[in-house]
């Protein structure tokens, strides 16, 4: 267990764990890396190293009184992985965490990154443009049968 400064004042909470192919796992909101305690148990018995990161404003993290945003998540993932001084990494992403390493791909160039999981992403939306359809954003349309609504059975 260790603390990573990212700027002045901020510290992000980074548990390391195993060695061998390592792994980042980037938690959603609103959690903390312990939603990965699972994984941190079986996968470094198959030589996997985990490296568990709480998010400013999560978890053991610092909790600085300002805006957040992915960039600034994105960047905060760079400082954490130049400190530690991995290569080859699988960057895997839970919901609001899959938004925070797509941004990092794109905007720190897949630098230290061999592989992205994205785990039930919540990325950001692309822009609108003339291919992007809008019923494709539609949720489905759950129904249930006319029988199940007067009986109360599904």
């Amino acid at each position: 267990m260790t603390r990573i400064e990212v700027e002045e004042g901020v510290d992000l909470f980074v548990q390391d764990w195993g060695s061998g192919t390592p792994v980042v796992f980037v938690h959603g909101w609103p959690l903390s890396h312990r939603m990965f305690e699972y994984q941190y148990i079986q996968l470094p018995r198959e030589d996997i190293r985990c490296i568990g990161i709480d998010l400013r404003g999560y978890g053991q993290s610092s909790k600085p009184w300002s805006e957040y945003d992915f960039d600034m998540f994105a960047d905060d993932l760079k400082a954490v992985l130049d400190e530690l001084d991995v290569e080859d990494v699988t960057l895997a992403g839970f919901s609001m965490g899959g938004g925070v390493v797509t941004r990092y791909m794109s905007r720190h160039n897949e630098e230290h990154v061999a592989k992205l999981a994205l785990l039930g992403a919540a990325s950001p939306v692309l822009p609108k443009n003339r291919t992007f359809r809008k019923a494709s954003m539609k949720p489905p349309s759950w129904t249930l049968p006319r029988d199940a609504m007067r009986t109360g059975r599904r």
